[in-house]
């Protein structure tokens, strides 16, 4: 009995001794896990607001290859574009470079050449989509980032270039989601200038001088010191230009998540504490890691739905018609497309303000949600835009199932109706088709007088 009293000391010991080297090999993985799923999260989230401006590029295609195809750009066009998207400088320039129409007036004269030409207009001019740096608009006395995309007219191809300021685009509240914990977000352009960031900073701000540190250990993950603090440096370029998203993570709040100040405590307590303050750090790093995963899908959903409304956007949709257009090359599983537009939209904003206007568009998509059918799937296609992916069989089920969204519409309090196009799949149809055949109808519909709904397939038919 002795010996065994004896023994235990030696076993508490003994167990104090491998909880304690356990605890420090797992702490050297759990900083790797960490620090590396703070450069992954800053992977995700400039490829998130690289996605965001390809999206503002293809809705600008989109409108421009459909109301810019006149010899001249009326400067009401240009105008409406502009409202449409919330830009506060729009330029479209013709084949040979010259100004064809801008907004606001006398922002660039028509027929002049831009001398020199900006890098951004240059690459869109190439074919490809231009993103700028933050560049001074003295029009409107704003910065503004500006998304220039190249597209068809009547004499070749034209490039039109929107600008929005920088203190009103989703771009802040993206970036700003990047970190959910404590840290700095910056994101900055390629000369940087911070385009936004949690640091309160002024308009032409460079990230040299709002953050030295930062700016030194731009383009890897590292570990540094900043203003006596020791701190995780992630940073990421946006796809498709050359900006950076940094994320800035203090230590002591990463490491925290990992146990670490439990460590020194438990080498000094009595075993049942060791066991103890175990299986807190077991609980806490599980927590955590079930923490990171959520505020990954929170961002994820965040990423799918139209920030006014709250119905899923244009990245949903695309992914939803890619999914669907197996099922129907798999299983033979029917569906179709209505795009749905606001008629005469541009007469509510100039009539009421674009306030009254977003609440139109917020109570008509609230309309289209609660009248779609089950299965089917409603989305902000941009502007005044709505998409219902329908789940029904052949044309003349999709045609009932818009004619009945269109008739809510037209009898709510909305004050305004709609015009809709749709199209259903084809055994050789892939998700551009039946986006351009159903915006062919809706432009149909338009021609016929708004406020009905036209099939693609009588288009075809004659």
């Amino acid at each position: 009995m002795n010996v065994v009293v004896a023994t235990l000391p030696v076993a508490a010991l003994l167990v104090v001794v491998t909880g304690a080297m356990w605890l420090v090999s797992g702490h050297a993985s759990d900083q790797r896990f960490v620090r590396e799923r703070v450069a992954l999260r800053a992977s995700s989230s400039a490829a998130f607001i690289g996605s965001y401006l390809q999206d503002a590029a293809e809705r600008q295609w989109s409108w421009a290859s459909g109301r810019f195809q006149g010899q001249t750009v009326p400067p009401e066009d240009i105008e409406a574009a502009a409202t449409s998207f919330g830009y506060q400088t729009a330029v479209v320039l013709e084949p040979d470079g010259r100004v064809a129409a801008s907004w606001p007036p006398g922002s660039a004269a028509v027929g002049s050449v831009l001398d020199p030409m900006p890098t951004y207009l240059a690459a869109a001019r190439r074919g490809g989509v231009g993103v700028s740096d933050v560049a001074a608009s003295t029009s409107q006395g704003v910065r503004v980032i500006s998304v220039a995309v190249a597209f068809d007219g009547p004499g070749g191809r034209r490039v039109f270039s929107g600008g929005f300021s920088t203190g009103a685009t989703p771009l802040i509240a993206y970036a700003r989601s990047a970190l959910p914990s404590e840290g700095d977000v910056y994101l900055a352009d390629s000369k940087g200038e911070v385009i936004t960031s949690t640091r309160p900073a002024r308009a032409g701000t460079m990230l040299a001088s709002l953050d030295p540190a930062v700016a030194r250990h731009l383009g890897r993950l590292t570990e540094t010191v900043d203003g006596g603090r020791h701190v995780t440096i992630a940073a990421s370029t946006v796809p498709g230009t050359r900006w950076k998203l940094v994320l800035v993570s203090p230590d002591h709040v990463l490491l925290a998540k990992t146990g670490v100040e439990w460590l020194s405590w438990a080498l000094l307590a009595g075993l049942a504490v060791v066991l103890g303050a175990t299986a807190e750090l077991v609980r806490r790093l599980s927590a955590s890691r079930i923490a990171l995963d959520r505020a990954n899908e929170q961002l994820d959903e965040t990423s799918r739905r139209d920030p006014m409304t709250g119905l899923f956007n244009r990245r949903q949709l695309l992914e939803d018609l890619t999914e669907a257009g197996h099922r129907h090359a798999r299983d033979g599983v029917s569906f179709a497309l209505a795009v749905c537009d606001v008629d005469y939209f541009k007469a509510v904003n100039d009539r009421h303000g674009h306030q009254a206007g977003d609440a139109v568009l917020t109570q008509v998509g609230q309309i289209l949600a609660a009248g779609a059918r089950d299965g089917d799937r409603v989305y902000r296609y941009g502007g005044e835009e709505f998409v219902v992916l329908l789940h029904a069989p052949g044309v003349d089920g999709a045609y009932q199932a818009a004619e009945r969204l269109r008739s809510d519409v037209e009898a709510s309090s909305a004050g305004v109706t709609i015009s809709v196009g749709v199209a259903t799949v084809t055994d050789n149809s892939d998700s551009d088709w039946l986006l351009g055949a159903a915006d062919a109808a809706l432009y149909n519909a338009k021609r016929q007088g708004r406020n009905q709904v036209s099939r693609f397939a009588e288009l075809i038919l004659g």
